[in-house]
């Protein structure tokens, strides 16, 4: 028989009586044997789970680091607000305290753009379109932040300012954005009050 009849039979390990591989290295041969099925198991669910997570995450409505932190503090925000709704009644001291809380103040921009509301009648910048200024010296049914926050719950001048139609955690940030714009980004001219004014703001 020759050397090339030969290497077509498999090599029998004489202790274990398993195939071996025709590879050698060093004197060491290897078995032939299957992976494990545990090991196939292992492999292919950790290929589906690979593939869900990219699709979740990367595809999906996944939320992966800093839009994931900024979910997670909007939620803490949330609880906040509402422990102090639970706390009593609304007042001054309890909206003033809004004012230094980033995540109510960016929620409060969200709706103030995105709710259409708002920025229909006083505009994107705030200047007023058909609504007056909300970032000049005036407001025009009071200067503190009740009576802005009541304006936005209730409404006012018999619908020609709608009630803000929305929870009050919301109405709360709204107010502190409001507030915050107006400190922060003061601009005058646009459209002005007609009539009498309060006194100007002062915060």
């Amino acid at each position: 028989m020759s050397g090339n009849e030969e290497s077509q039979h498999p090599q029998i390990d004489q202790f274990t009586g398993a195939e071996l591989r025709d590879h050698a290295f060093d004197g060491i041969q290897e078995y032939d044997n299957n992976l494990p099925l545990w090991w196939q198991a292992i492999l292919y669910l950790s290929i589906i789970w690979a593939i869900g997570y990219v699709a979740w995450f990367h595809f999906g409505p996944g939320k992966l680091g800093e839009e994931r932190l900024l979910v997670q503090l909007e939620e803490v925000a949330e609880q906040r607000r509402q422990a102090l709704l639970e706390m009593g009644e609304i007042s001054e001291e309890m909206l003033r305290a809004f004012l230094s809380d980033q995540s109510a103040i960016a929620r409060g921009r969200e709706l103030y753009h995105g709710a259409g509301q708002c920025v229909s009648c006083h505009g994107a910048d705030g200047l007023g379109v058909s609504a007056p200024n909300l970032r000049d010296d005036y407001w025009k049914y009071g200067s503190n932040m009740m009576d802005i926050f009541t304006t936005l719950q209730e409404g006012r001048a018999n619908g020609a300012m709608p009630r803000f139609n929305a929870p009050v955690s919301d109405i709360i940030s709204l107010t502190a954005f409001l507030v915050h714009w107006n400190r922060t980004e003061k601009a005058r001219g646009g459209v002005r009050i007609e009539g009498s004014v309060l006194d100007p703001i002062d915060y």
